[in-house]
C-alpha cells in the first residue's frame, strides 16, 4: 500500500504495476486508483497469476515478456512467447486472440497517456 499511497501523494494517476506479486487487496487498491498490471508468461502458468489476471479489468491489462530473467519451461522467457500471454487473456476475458491484442494496444496507448489518433480516410460529406 505504501507504493499506491506514494503514487497519489505525487500526483500519479497511471502506473504500471510490472510483475505484481502483492496481496488481493493491494491489487484492487491499485486497480481501483487507476493503475495497470502487467502479465508474463511465467505469471499466468501460476493459479495467483491467472487469480490476478481474472481480477484486473480487461482495460488495465497489459503484457510483459520479462526475458531473459523469468523463465517458463525451464527456457528462458522472450518477446517471442508473449504469444501465450495474448491467449491466456483472450480466454480469460472470453476475446479472440486478435480481439486480446488490440485491446492491449489500446491499454498501452491508454497508459501512456496517448489518444487515439482520428481515422483520415473517412470523410464526411
Amino acid at each position: 500500500m505504501e507504493v499506491i499511497t506514494a503514487l497519489k501523494r505525487h500526483g500519479i494517476g497511471r502506473a504500471v504495476f510490472h510483475w505484481f506479486s502483492g496481496s488481493d487487496t493491494q491489487h484492487a487498491a491499485a486497480i481501483a486508483a487507476g493503475h495497470y498490471m502487467s502479465f508474463n508468461a511465467a505469471m499466468i502458468r501460476t493459479s495467483k497469476g491467472q487469480r490476478l489476471l481474472a481480477a484486473t479489468p480487461v482495460d488495465r491489462v497489459l503484457v510483459e515478456s520479462d526475458g531473459p530473467f523469468a523463465r517458463v519451461a525451464g527456457i528462458p522467457a522472450s518477446p517471442l512467447g508473449i504469444g501465450s500471454v495474448y491467449q491466456e487473456i483472450a480466454g480469460t476475458f472470453h476475446l479472440t486472440k486478435d480481439a486480446a491484442v488490440s485491446r492491449i494496444a489500446t491499454n498501452f496507448r491508454a497508459a501512456c497517456g496517448i489518444l487515439p489518433q482520428p481515422d483520415n480516410s473517412i470523410r464526411v460529406k
